[in-house]
């Protein structure tokens, strides 16, 4: 539940940011940048890092939570006992 929850809080500030990046661009920024404005959002590499870190951290995230829950596995045999160490975290 928490882990769903902060993924759609990232995703909502990362909508947030590519949505006002054109403000916080000029006139004069946005003149030079006319030719490459045809690329559309993948194209500023800023923005492509921000997915890119995004993503990494996301697929992190699931692979650590998995071997944490798989080590329970191993050491917690009993259901009971898991559901005692569960209920505590």
């Amino acid at each position: 539940m928490r882990s769903s929850s902060v993924s759609s809080t990232r995703e909502a500030c990362l909508i947030h940011i590519t949505r006002t990046f054109d403000a916080l661009r000029t006139r004069d920024e946005e003149e030079a940048e006319t030719p490459n404005a045809t690329g559309g959002l993948l194209a500023d590499p800023y923005i492509r890092l921000i997915f890119g870190m995004c993503i990494f951290f996301a697929l992190g995230s699931f692979f650590i939570d998995n071997i944490f829950f798989a080590q329970i596995e191993n050491h917690l045999t009993h259901q009971e006992s898991t559901s005692w160490f569960l209920g505590y975290l």
